[in-house]
Parts: structure tokens; C-alpha cells; sequence
């Protein structure tokens, strides 16, 4: 009979990565040296074309949602006309607190928010844009 271990595997991009979860104690000659934050990047489209990155950060710590990083980014809206229109933003939380901003009562009618679309280079790996 083999043991059951608990894998916390990375969100997003397909490559696997198992991030241990046992407590070393103090003199264990084998442990992490940096605590490692999981993150997940979002996609916040359709916003009102007067929005910027510092007032949807301050939106979504009022919320208790940690933001790590927020950019602005092209709208993934299909018509050019309605892109000039809106606003879109890059936003990375830690992984824990995703489902939060996956909440639809927090945005107002009509604003998308999507897991952000990594696009594939020519070797295959995976970018940020």
C-alpha cells in the first residue's frame, strides 16, 4: 500500500511543479531557503476607460485582495471600436486568494475578468504578454 501525498501543483501554464509542504524543523539539513509565493495572473477587461492601475489596485485591496502586480494591457474586446472604449489590465495575486477576484458580485455589470492567455514563443515556452 503506497502512502497518499498531497501535491499543490502551479496554476496556469501546464508545466508541472510540486511545491513541498512539510514543516522542516530547525535542524533539518534539507529545507527551503526562500518562502515561495504561488501567484496567478488575471486579465480585468472592459473597465471604464477612466480607470487606471492604481485605483483597480486600491479597489481590490479595499477587498482584502493582495495585489502584486498590476499593468495596463490590450483589451481582448473584438472590435477596434469598442477596445478604444475601455480599459484593460495584467493583474498577478498569490494564487490562495484567485477565487476572489473571480467573484462577480465584486465588479460591476459587464467587466470580464479571465485567467490571463500566456502565448507560446517559437521554442515553445510560455511568455507573459
Amino acid at each position: 500500500m503506497q502512502p497518499q501525498y498531497e501535491n499543490r501543483e502551479s496554476v496556469g501554464t501546464g508545466n508541472r511543479k510540486v511545491f513541498g509542504v512539510r514543516q522542516p524543523n530547525s535542524d533539518s539539513a534539507v529545507r527551503s531557503g526562500l518562502s515561495i509565493v504561488q501567484k496567478s495572473v488575471v486579465h480585468i477587461d472592459n473597465l471604464h476607460a477612466d480607470c487606471t492601475d492604481a485605483l483597480l489596485k486600491d479597489y481590490l485591496t479595499s477587498l482584502e485582495i493582495q495585489v502584486l502586480t498590476c499593468y495596463p494591457s490590450k483589451s481582448w474586446l473584438h472590435a477596434k471600436e469598442e477596445r478604444d472604449e475601455v480599459t484593460a489590465f495584467r493583474v498577478c495575486v498569490p494564487a490562495s486568494e484567485r477565487h476572489k477576484t473571480f467573484d462577480p458580485q465584486i465588479w460591476s455589470e459587464g467587466v470580464l475578468i479571465r485567467d490571463w492567455k500566456f502565448k507560446k514563443n517559437s521554442h515553445g515556452a510560455t511568455s507573459g504578454s
